[in-house]
C-alpha cells in the first residue's frame, strides 16, 4: 500500500510543472504580424493549442462524425478562400458556401411562390421609405387595412426524407460518408432540443435564397389612390428575417416591418411549417462550431510570430525547460506513454451542443496523468508550421532511453563487482 502511495505521489509530483505552465499560459499573449494587412493581432497561447490539436484531430479522424468534420474543415481553411468568422457572411462567402453545399446535393432549385392573404401591419415607421407613406399615414391612424404577401424563392435545403434518398442512392464513397455523417449530426443535435427551429431562429440568415424582385406586398383592391403609387411594395428579405424572428421571440429593430397574422394563422403555418429546414440548421451550427477555430489557426500559420515579444521569450523559454525535464523525469515519460498509446473515446470528441462553438479537447485527460506535449516550431519565415503538433518527442523514446541507462547501470555494476570479486 505504501509503495502504491509513494507511485502515485511521485506521478502527481511530476505533472505538476505542466499544470503550472499551463496555468500561466492562460495569460500569454502572443503576437503576430498579418503580412496582407501590416495588422498585428493578438492570440492567447491556449486558444493557438486548442486550435492546432482540433486540426491534429481532424487530420488524423479522432473525432465524432469525422468524414463530416474533414470536409467542412478543409473548406474552411482551403487558401483558395477568405473565409473567417468575421467575413463568414459577407456576399461572396456566402456563394462559396451556397456551392459547397449545392455541390453535394443539399441545396436544390426549386420556384416556390408563396400567397399569404389578409394580413395587417403590426410594426411601421416613416423611415420605412420602401413602403408607400400613405400605408404608413393610415397604420398611424389606426386604419386596419388589409395587404397580401406574395413570396417568391428559387431554391431550398432539401428535407430529412430526400437526403435518406440521396445517401441510398449516393454512388460516391466519400461522399456518402459525408451524408451519412450529416444525417447522424442533425439526428444528433435533435436529441438535445425539442424545436430546433425556435432554438436556433437567428441562424435564418444566409441560406434563405428569397427572390426580392418577385415578392410583393400588395393593398387589397380598391384601396389605391387615384395615382396608384400605393397599390404594391417591394417585399425585402429583411422583412421576412424580421417577421420570421418574431414568430419565435419579441426581437425586433426600430425600422422592421412587422405584420399581424391573418385569422387563419397562414404566415405562422408558413414559418414554422414551410420555412422550417433542419438540415440548413444543422450546417449553420456545423459552420459557426467550426470558424472560430479555423479562424485562428489560418491566422497563425500565414502571419508571422513577434519572435522578440517578451511573452513569447518566456513560453519558449518555459517549454524547453520542461522539455528537459521530461527527458530526465521516469514517472512523467513512463506515464505519458502510457496516455498516450491509452488514447481517448474519440467518439467522444465534439463540440458543446448548448454553446455556439465551444469543444473541450481536453474534458477526458486526467489530471494526475501527464501527456505529450509538443512546443511551437517556426519556419524560416517566422511563422508556425501548419503540423506544429507532429513534432513532439515520441513517448516510446523515453523507455528506449530510460533502458540505454537501465543497461548501462547494469553493466557497470556488473564490472565493478567483477573487479571486486578478484
Amino acid at each position: 500500500m505504501t509503495f502504491l502511495t509513494l507511485l502515485l505521489t511521485f506521478t502527481f509530483v511530476a505533472n505538476l510543472p505542466l499544470k503550472f505552465i499551463k496555468s500561466s499560459e492562460e495569460t500569454t499573449i502572443l503576437s503576430f504580424n498579418n503580412i496582407k494587412n501590416g495588422k498585428n493581432q493578438l492570440y492567447n497561447v491556449n486558444d493557438i493549442y486548442e486550435a492546432l490539436d482540433l486540426q491534429n484531430y481532424i487530420n488524423n479522424n479522432m473525432i465524432k462524425f469525422k468524414y463530416l468534420s474533414k470536409f467542412i474543415n478543409n473548406f474552411l481553411i482551403s487558401p483558395n478562400n477568405s473565409i473567417d468568422k468575421s467575413e463568414l457572411s459577407n456576399d461572396k462567402n456566402k456563394l462559396l458556401r451556397s456551392n459547397l453545399w449545392t455541390e453535394l446535393g443539399l441545396i436544390v432549385e426549386d420556384n416556390q411562390v408563396a400567397k399569404i392573404n389578409d394580413v395587417t401591419f403590426r410594426k411601421l415607421n416613416y423611415s420605412n421609405n420602401e413602403i408607400p407613406q400613405n400605408w404608413v399615414k393610415d397604420f398611424m391612424s389606426n386604419k386596419n387595412r388589409h395587404y397580401d404577401l406574395t413570396l417568391s424563392f428559387n431554391k431550398r435545403f432539401i428535407n430529412i426524407n430526400e437526403l435518406n434518398k440521396l445517401i441510398l442512392n449516393e454512388k460516391d464513397d466519400d461522399k456518402k460518408l459525408i451524408l451519412n455523417d450529416l444525417y447522424k449530426f442533425q439526428e444528433f443535435i435533435n436529441g438535445y432540443y425539442t424545436n430546433l427551429q425556435s432554438s436556433f431562429y437567428s441562424l435564418f440568415d444566409d441560406f434563405i435564397f428569397f427572390n426580392d424582385k418577385q415578392s410583393k406586398i400588395d393593398a387589397k383592391p380598391g384601396e389605391c389612390s387615384e395615382q396608384s403609387n400605393d397599390c404594391s411594395a417591394d417585399l425585402k428579405v429583411e422583412v421576412l428575417k424580421a417577421n420570421y424572428v418574431a414568430m419565435f421571440a419579441n426581437i425586433s429593430n426600430n425600422n422592421d416591418i412587422l405584420f399581424n397574422d391573418s385569422i387563419s394563422n397562414d404566415l405562422e403555418r408558413f414559418v414554422k411549417q414551410t420555412l422550417n429546414y433542419p438540415l440548413m440548421i444543422a450546417i449553420r451550427l456545423l459552420e459557426n462550431y467550426f470558424v472560430s477555430y479555423t479562424t485562428t489557426y489560418k491566422k497563425i500559420i500565414n502571419s508571422q510570430l513577434d519572435l522578440n515579444n517578451e511573452d513569447y521569450k518566456k513560453y519558449n523559454s518555459t517549454r524547453n525547460i520542461f522539455t528537459y525535464f521530461t527527458i530526465f523525469s521516469p514517472f512523467y515519460g513512463l506515464w505519458s506513454n502510457y496516455t498516450y498509446y491509452s488514447g481517448y473515446s474519440f467518439d467522444d470528441l465534439w463540440f458543446n451542443p448548448y454553446s455556439d462553438s465551444k469543444i473541450d479537447l481536453y474534458s477526458q485527460q486526467n489530471i494526475f496523468m501527464p501527456y505529450v506535449q509538443y512546443n511551437f516550431i517556426i519556419d524560416n519565415d517566422g511563422k508556425i508550421l501548419p503540423n506544429t503538433y507532429d513534432y513532439f518527442i515520441s513517448p516510446s523514446s523515453y523507455i528506449i532511453f530510460y533502458l540505454i541507462i537501465t543497461y548501462i547501470a547494469i553493466a557497470c555494476s556488473y564490472w565493478k563487482f567483477k573487479r571486486i570479486s578478484f
